[in-house]
């Protein structure tokens, strides 16, 4: 028997808050937020507020707002940007077996059915 979860449960990602909460990640979308809520504001107020709200719980409970942030931070981020961090490029997070695996398969002839 299953114990059912509260919605703050189901949505949070713990892997991505707390002590693992990407700072670059939580400013980035927190920006994304306030100019979208700023966008639909100007159209309602209350939708506008609304939506700024709905935007924090989720970056306050998950991390993030975008989905794939904490990836693509690390990936397109310049790296003194993500050293101020302490973070690294995605590049060095794989390790070097496999970056030596995929740069084989790059060197690889490319094989087409059609042929």
């Amino acid at each position: 028997m299953s114990i059912p979860r509260t919605l703050a449960e189901q949505l949070g990602r713990p892997e991505y808050t707390g002590e693992n909460r990407c700072l670059p990640c939580t400013v980035l979308n927190a920006a994304i937020a306030v100019v979208a809520a700023a966008l639909l504001g100007r159209r309602s107020r209350p939708a506008g507020g609304a939506a700024l709200l709905a935007a924090l719980g989720l970056i306050y409970l998950r991390g993030y707002l975008v989905p794939g942030t904490p990836t693509l931070t690390r990936r397109y981020l310049p790296e003194s940007v993500l050293a101020a961090f302490g973070k690294r490029p995605v590049e060095e997070d794989v390790p070097a077996e496999m970056r030596q695996v995929a740069a084989a398969r790059m060197d690889e002839p490319v094989v087409s059915d059609d042929e």
